[in-house]
């Protein structure tokens, strides 16, 4: 080779070294749990997850049974099902941290296998930039290559040999994203709502559990795992981090498997769903009768809704007509058996029952017959979905949908709120914020609990960073009030404050001496004594903090409406899962007499079920609520008087209903700017319309009454279409009788033709309105 050209070479290697600051700081791991966890790996036949026959244990309760379940490279597998089911305890036996198994679990060999945990991760001293690029092993190991490369160049070595090996180690770099690494870092960083201009650099330590838990999310997600198991993402992100990261896993090339109560969340990110169903395990149930494990591969979650109600009304159907045949043989073969004359009949009958007997399928539990009934429901449900895609915009939607709900569901019965003024608590000029970044306490207040950040505050006096000033809020009795705004703006400082759980940096915070408040944050599970029972934690903190005279039966009564029954109210609270972990945070709030209730992200680790159990119980409540959320379904049924926008510092009490707009991401930030741009453009568009023709005096009546008929025609089609839907049942089950299927279909005909009439003359009012 000329010698210009070697001398070049070794120029271009030293200006195409790799930043510094872009490299991992910390030894790549080549398989991401396989040093903390037993994964088994073996033969799969080519899918990237096989178990088989799988049962899982906890203590003595069988938890599920009889699992196989293959997951193939590239499929997005949802699993749901209710708290305390066995979900998050089917992903520990899949990473063989969970010893109480039986069966077999495979994963396919040399993949990598990326999990993140419910439970938060302790603080780092290293960069956030980092911690996030500490298990990019790939890259790492390329990064390796090309250095190593590089220096033998720049050493001296121009032989071809040390060349070419310098150009295949820049080629792998470059294909492993070395080149575009910051971007890459930066915008999944920026998805999950960091300041990539200002959080990249700091350290890990000085964020909240919350952002922990953010920073473990973005590590994994930029490790790229083959296989990656996600166990509640969402439950410590806002709605803007959420609709990132179900727009990023629904493009996700490895196999993903998300456990999670986020209806859109599973809708956007998922293409199979896994239910785990069945009755509640108990101790005294024999093995092998734990909970199941439905799958719908390659099935939408809302066609997922439909088919699983299809195949608990089968499951049930047949069960019904196989009862109904066996009583028929039984009656005839008890009547005519010892009669000479029917004697050949009768054995016929018996051999018959027999038959049916080893054919006959097992009794559905109580759930599946439930689902069953709501076959007509869910088909209707279906079609909405297809006519209107909205839903799957909503992210944190869990009450509205109720896929994942079965009847009978907990109650809440919130106690009556004790007397008090007309004004509970209200804020006079308050400023709130955090210790400065230069503060010693500043790193020890952004990362501890309410006592800590109250003595930061409390020993920095004046040197405290504003996040909220001016706040003039009086909160009223029967008031319901919903705070939203941006990720950082400051709403859950401001409801710490208002809550009394830290001081205020200026102004006054005045109550009523009879105030009761009681205050709910989305990480009130973690601070739960992991050494008590359920019950007895359950019962001491309404002892201590409302009713003295609190039974165990009443606690009993609270934790098993909220599904923690019988045995399960004894476990140590250590022993319990996330979401059960949750429903005991919320059994202690619930059992607490309160006259204004404060609740900061209430939905968090909490599945449908109680959720929806806790809109209700706030809706009952008579008292005053504040709630923090992004889950808006949830948020929909509390049917909000009042709307508090925090954004810029500055925070905006409107007396109004919640309207989409609040929901539109950018809008929160600033609402008011984004109706500054958008009012020219239409006043623009007003003035460049032709005028409107003038209407007949029967359209201008019709116009007049058109909300009105289209609300009344909403109710009218939902209902002409559950008929319809009726009727679709019927026809799946009017097995091979003809005359009734054709007598069904003439029905089903006649309804659509109602259905269609009712469409088109909403169609016609819409249109008319637009106009």
């Amino acid at each position: 080779m000329p010698k210009l050209a070697i001398l070049l070479l070794g120029h271009c290697a030293a200006f195409l070294r790799p930043q510094a600051a872009l490299r991992p700081q910390h030894a790549p791991r080549p398989q991401l749990v396989r040093d903390a966890a037993n994964i088994q790996y073996g033969d799969t036949g080519g899918a990237a997850l096989v178990l088989d026959d799988l049962s899982v244990s906890r203590g003595p309760v069988e938890l599920v049974s009889g699992v196989s379940w293959t997951c193939m490279p590239g499929e997005r597998w949802g699993i749901v099902g209710p708290n305390g089911a066995g979900k998050s305890t089917l992903l520990g036996a899949i990473l063989g941290v969970h010893e109480s198994t039986t069966g077999k679990v495979a994963v396919k060999e040399g993949i990598d296998v990326g999990y993140l945990e419910q439970t938060g991760v302790g603080g780092s001293e290293t960069t956030v930039r980092e911690e996030v690029m500490s298990r990019m092993g790939a890259l790492a190991a390329a990064q390796r290559a090309l250095d190593e490369a590089t220096a033998k160049v720049e050493g001296g070595d121009y032989s071809e040999e040390a060349l070419e090996a310098l150009g295949d180690a820049q080629a792998e770099f470059e294909e492993r994203g070395g080149y575009s690494s910051e971007e890459t870092v930066s915008k999944v960083l920026g998805g999950l709502g960091f300041d990539t201009k200002n959080d990249l650099d700091r350290p890990c330590s000085d964020f909240s559990g919350g952002w922990q838990m953010r920073i473990a999310l973005a590590r994994l997600l930029l490790s790229g795992p083959e296989l990656l198991l996600l166990d509640e993402p969402t439950n410590h992100l806002d709605s803007a981090a959420r609709s990132w990261l179900a727009q990023y896993l629904s493009t996700y090339e490895g196999t993903l498997v998300l456990v999670s109560h986020d209806t859109a969340m599973l809708k956007r990110a998922c293409d199979s769903i896994a239910e785990v169903v069945g009755d509640a395990p108990s101790a005294d149930r024999p093995a092998g009768n734990g909970r199941r494990l439905e799958t719908y591969k390659s099935c939408s979650f809302d066609k997922w809704r439909q088919q699983r109600a299809e195949r608990a009304f089968q499951w049930v159907s047949t069960y019904e007509k196989q009862k109904e045949e066996e009583r028929d043989l039984e009656d005839f073969i008890r009547r005519f058996g010892a009669k000479a004359s029917k004697a050949t009949q009768a054995k016929d009958r018996e051999q018959k029952l027999k038959r049916l007997r080893s054919e006959m399928m097992d009794r559905p539990p109580q759930d599946v017959v439930d689902l069953a009934a709501t076959l007509a429901d869910e088909v209707e449900a279906l079609k909405r979905a297809s006519r209107d895609d909205a839903p799957a915009a909503e992210l944190a939607d869990t009450v509205a949908s109720p896929l994942l709900r079965t009847r009978g569901g907990p109650v809440l019965r919130l106690p009556a709120p004790p007397p008090c003024g007309a004004m509970p608590v209200k804020l006079v000029g308050a400023d709130v914020g955090w210790p400065r970044e230069a503060s010693p306490m500043a790193r020890r207040a952004r990362r501890s609990d309410d006592e800590e950040i109250s003595e930061a505050l409390a020993d920095d006096g004046e040197d405290v960073k504003l996040i909220v000033t001016g706040v003039d809020l009086s909160i009223e009795r029967g008031m319901r009030l919903i705070v939203r705004g941006a990720n950082g703006a400051g709403k859950s400082t401001l409801v710490k404050a208002l809550a009394g759980a830290i001081p205020l940096a200026g102004g006054e915070r005045i109550e009523d001496d009879r105030l009761k408040l009681g205050y709910f944050r989305q990480d009130l599970s973690q601070e739960l004594d992991q050494d008590a029972t359920a019950l007895d934690l359950v019962v001491a903190s309404a002892r201590a903090d409302g009713d003295g005279m609190t039974s165990e039966q009443r606690g009993r009564e609270v934790l098993g409406a909220l599904g923690l029954k019988g045995e399960m109210a004894l476990r140590l609270v250590g022993s319990l899962s996330g979401g059960e972990k949750a429903r005991v945070a919320l059994a202690c709030f619930v059992l607490t007499p309160a006259n204004v209730l404060v609740l900061d992200e209430p939905s968090n680790h909490l599945d449908v079920d109680t959720v929806a159990a806790l809109a209700k119980g706030l809706n009952a409540f008579e008292g005053a609520v504040l709630v923090v959320s992004h889950d808006r379904a949830f948020v929909d049924e509390l049917s909000p008087t009042h709307v508090l926008t925090v954004a810029d510092g500055v925070a905006s009490l409107e007396k109004r209903e919640l309207v989409d707009a609040d929901w539109d991401v950018s809008s929160i930030d600033e609402r008011g700017a984004a109706e500054a741009v958008e009012a020219p453009a239409a006043a623009a568009a007003a003035e460049a319309a032709p005028p409107s023709p003038a209407l007949s005096d029967a359209d201008r009546k019709r116009l007049h009454n058109a909300p009105k008929r289209l609300a009344k025609l909403e109710d009218l089609i939902a209902d002409a279409e559950a008929d319809v839907a009726a009727v679709d049942a019927e026809l799946m089950s009017s097995g091979s009788d003809v005359g009734l299927a054709v007598e069904l279909q003439a029905k089903r005909d006649a309804l659509q033709v109602s259905v269609d009439a009712l469409w088109e003359e909403f169609a016609e009012l819409e249109t008319l309105v637009a106009a």
